[in-house]
């Protein structure tokens, strides 16, 4: 599964792609507004999670992040 998102004029975008070996099983984009760029992180995990849960065989969900945490 590949994630993105990006927050311009407080509206996040979200894109999401799930593949398996090789093939593209599906694509999802997501719109939220009135988020802050904090919170984009959380969104894109929470909809790619989301994607995920309803494919078939699917044993580990795992979640890499580099988001630098801000005060």
């Amino acid at each position: 599964m590949t994630t993105d998102a990006s927050v311009k004029n407080n509206i996040a975008i979200s894109v999401t792609h799930i593949q398996k070996e090789q093939a593209l099983i599906t694509k999802a984009i997501y719109h939220a507004m009135n988020i802050l760029p904090t919170e984009a992180e959380l969104f894109t995990i929470r909809c790619g999670i989301s994607q995920a849960v309803y494919i078939n065989d699917i044993t580990n969900i795992v979640v890499v992040t580099d988001a630098i945490p801000t005060a």
